[in-house]
């Protein structure tokens, strides 16, 4: 803080650090808002895809939910809509992948209900009964599981 010649520096005229240093809070502070700000975005493109789902424009609407599963690979609706569009097309075992990670994502009956759908057009019915009383079993008035329980039920007749 002192020159060579014995003086002190003025308070305000010391040496300004060049760099940029974040203090440790600011720099939790980003991160949080970056996760935060990832999260809604990734929100964003499921929502997307899920229109574009409903509207049958399942190409479009699979790059939209493989922006929101890149930015949140844990994204439940993103996995089920997914599998959907690949049960839609007729990929049976890549839907059926892809309901089984919405599950170990997010338990929903919704995801039992299509990976019991998946199954039966696999024909495996053990699998598509076990799966279709699981989602009744977390929500008893879902109709798509009811509808997969007696279509299997019928098929192990």
């Amino acid at each position: 803080d002192k020159r060579p010649g014995g003086d002190a520096v003025p308070r305000g005229l010391e040496r300004v650090k060049t760099s940029l240093a974040l203090s440790h809070e600011s720099r939790v502070d980003a991160t949080l808002l970056d996760k935060r700000n990832q999260q809604e975005l990734a929100t964003f493109y499921a929502e997307r895809g899920r229109r574009l789902y409903e509207q049958e424009q399942d190409r479009e609407a699979l790059a939209e939910l493989n922006r929101a599963l890149f930015l949140a690979p844990y994204l439940a609706e993103a996995h089920v809509l997914t599998g959907r569009i690949h049960l839609r097309a007729g990929r049976v075992s890549e839907a059926a992948d892809a309901f089984k990670i919405a599950i170990w994502s997010e338990e929903t009956a919704a995801a039992h209900a299509a990976l019991a759908a998946a199954h039966l057009e696999m024909k495996n019915v053990e699998a598509a009964l076990d799966e279709a009383r699981r989602a009744l079993a977390l929500d008893p008035g879902l109709v798509e599981a009811s509808t997969v329980l007696d279509r299997a039920e019928r098929g192990a007749r």
